[in-house]
């Protein structure tokens, strides 16, 4: 289980992310139209003066269960461990294990 402390953190980091997301998009969406260097350059500027946090890689994902926050399959949302733990206990219909 992961520190209270740091779970807070990565709540103020997602909300950070969602209140910046319309205008981080926006301006990435110019940056790529934009044919000028010099607007380049501007709109770059920009997006360097957004918070750090408000960038998607900045945000983590976890475990459901655990909280754990490495080995994490997008798909399940879960980390490794606790799906070696819910196949092996039956929980999760149609996932086999290769070494049984």
């Amino acid at each position: 289980m992961a520190k209270k402390s740091v779970l807070e953190r990565e709540k103020k980091k997602q909300k950070i992310f969602f209140d910046n997301f319309d205008e981080r998009l926006s301006l990435k969406n110019k940056l790529k139209i934009e044919q000028d260097p010099d607007k380049k350059t501007i709109i770059s500027g920009l997006i360097q003066k957004l918070s750090r946090n408000s960038s998607i890689t900045r945000v983590s994902k976890r475990c459901f269960l655990t909280l754990r926050k490495r080995g994490v399959y997008q798909f399940f949302n879960l980390s490794k461990s606790s799906i070696r733990l819910l196949v092996s206990s039956g929980f999760a219909p149609y996932v086999t294990k290769s070494s049984f």
